[in-house]
């Protein structure tokens, strides 16, 4: 795992959010995914703002979002998760940085980054707001391990 005290300056708060992305994902991938969310999370479900039931299928969501913004919300221990449905062909949740403020809410967040790693057998990358290009966090589930980079320095 990766040492609180070594990227604590990459969750100082700053106004701006931080980015978790899988790239190369398919219809089959957000399947996976909604299944293992939904098992494993409390999820509350909005569209454009307005907390609606949770659909039966990540399919209803995909659909929905052709003419409304839906997005699923919930907690990775006192981390609240966004997950967005920008396109099929990436995943892409958000956090805010200032509910990462201990080894133990860093460990809280790095076990969703395996998890959904491990579920979809895909990279998981965090990066700053809309800085995709420049991860500070990665993990590579072919080789189980996280590499942080420091871009905050």
């Amino acid at each position: 795992m990766i040492c609180w005290d070594k990227c604590r300056r990459d969750f100082e708060p700053d106004g701006a959010l931080r980015d978790i992305y899988v790239n190369g994902t398919s219809i089959e991938h957000w399947r996976t995914l909604f299944d293992v969310l939904r098992s494993t999370y409390e999820l509350k479900y909005s569209v454009d703002g307005t907390m609606q039931p949770l659909p039966g299928s990540v399919d209803e969501v995909l659909t929905t979002r052709a003419i409304a913004n839906p997005e699923l919300l919930f907690r990775v221990g006192d981390i609240v998760v966004a997950c967005h449905f920008f396109t099929t062909t990436e995943i892409e949740f958000d956090i805010s940085p200032c509910e990462v403020t201990s080894q133990a809410a860093l460990d809280a967040l790095l076990g969703f980054l395996r998890l959904v790693g491990d579920s979809l057998g895909r990279t998981v990358i965090m990066s700053y707001e809309n800085d995709e290009q420049h991860p500070f966090l990665c993990y590579e589930p072919s080789r189980k391990e996280f590499q942080y980079r420091d871009v905050a320095g």
